[in-house]
């Protein structure tokens, strides 16, 4: 698929979710449906390694990790849902659930995550913090909060500083290493793996 085919994909997408946000049969699953159509096409045309640039979605630390954007139209759709909350948590782009309470361990934030990348056909290889990319992709590094209610993301930008994001807030902190980005507020996080990932990029 030529780059010119996946915008007007894209544009098309915008325009079955104006038509949605119109008829009987909007729903929340109907619209991540439509934004999940959405990202498998953005990651074909986005570049391979993010840079460090001003972050201007609001998205939490796993999308910001993956670099995969929530425009203000698909949020602006949620809120036409009573109580609808536009979640952009781990799993959610493979249709589950959010991970909470019992079923929030480790092992569960892996099997998402690895569920959601599947989705959007982005590899992923065990690597480790201080090692080089071995595949063209970059590296994200995973935590989780040592009391099991929480999980944490950061990523390593094309220039090899870290970044991270904070929750759904516009703070954004950088650095060498992923270790050092654990501040007061992250340092009840424990680490749990690194991972170099490979998004579906069609050739320039």
């Amino acid at each position: 698929m030529k780059k010119i085919e996946i915008y007007l994909k894209i544009l098309d997408i915008k325009r079955r979710l104006l038509m949605l946000l119109n008829s009987d049969e909007y729903s929340y699953q109907r619209l991540y449906a439509l934004y999940r159509e959405y990202l498998q096409l953005v990651v074909q045309i986005q570049n391979c390694i993010p840079s460090y640039k001003k972050w201007s979605y609001e998205n939490n630390c796993y999308f910001y990790s993956l670099d995969l954007p929530t425009p203000n139209i698909f949020y602006h759709a949620a809120s036409k849902l009573d109580d609808a909350l536009f979640s952009t948590n781990v799993g959610n782009i493979s249709g589950r659930d959010y991970l909470i309470d019992d079923n929030f361990c480790t092992d569960t934030i892996l099997e998402a995550m690895y569920a959601d990348l599947d989705i959007l056909n982005i590899r992923y290889f065990p690597s480790a913090i201080n090692l080089p990319p071995k595949h063209n992709g970059y590296k994200i590094a995973i935590f989780v909060d040592e009391d099991g209610v929480d999980y944490h993301f950061a990523r390593q930008n094309g220039n090899g500083k870290w970044s991270q994001k904070n929750g759904y807030c516009y703070e954004f902190y950088y650095g060498d290493n992923p270790m050092d980005l654990l501040n007061d507020e992250y340092s009840h996080y424990e680490y749990i793996k690194t991972l170099e990932i490979v998004k579906p990029t069609i050739k320039r």
